[in-house]
């Protein structure tokens, strides 16, 4: 196991979830491998999973959020160099009817830690930073590295 940083704030490896602001965000394109500590990272794993929360920015409605994230956000995230896989999921509704907690999350997979550090710092991940400002609210962003466990 080895340690990365991108520009989160310190994680032990018990817990992989890290906040990310647009300042922090900005330094985790900026990052390089060199970096020190995201948190434990397993460098066996075939495939890494980074998994963005989102909300929209304020004042917009949900569906011209929604469309701008499929329509013009989407190609741009897509172009990120060593992207596997890249799912949009657009909330819908809650089960109780009480509010939703996001507006939406996105999944990106990359085939090990130095491919997702290539890609953070490459100028389609800036491109993708400034586009973002567009449509989300910077200051809500959440991200999380996963470890997908296949139950069925």
């Amino acid at each position: 196991m080895r340690r990365i940083d991108f520009g989160f704030r310190r994680l032990n490896h018990h817990r992989r979830e890290t906040l990310m602001n647009k300042r922090q965000f900005l330094a985790a394109a900026a990052c390089t491998a060199g970096c020190s500590t995201l948190g434990n990272v397993n460098e066996t794993s075939q495939t890494v999973k980074l998994v963005f929360l989102l909300h929209r920015r304020p004042g917009m409605d949900f569906d011209e959020f929604s469309r701008y994230w499929r329509d013009k956000h989407a190609p741009i995230g897509a172009a990120l160099p060593g992207l596997r896989k890249y799912v949009q999921n657009h909330s819908g509704a809650t089960l109780d009817g009480s509010p939703l907690p996001c507006d939406g999350f996105s999944e990106l997979w990359f085939d090990d830690m130095g491919s997702l550090e290539r890609a953070l710092a490459s100028p389609e991940a800036q491109a993708a930073m400034v586009d973002s400002e567009n449509f989300l609210d910077m200051e809500r962003i959440q991200t999380f590295i996963v470890e997908e466990v296949a139950v069925i």
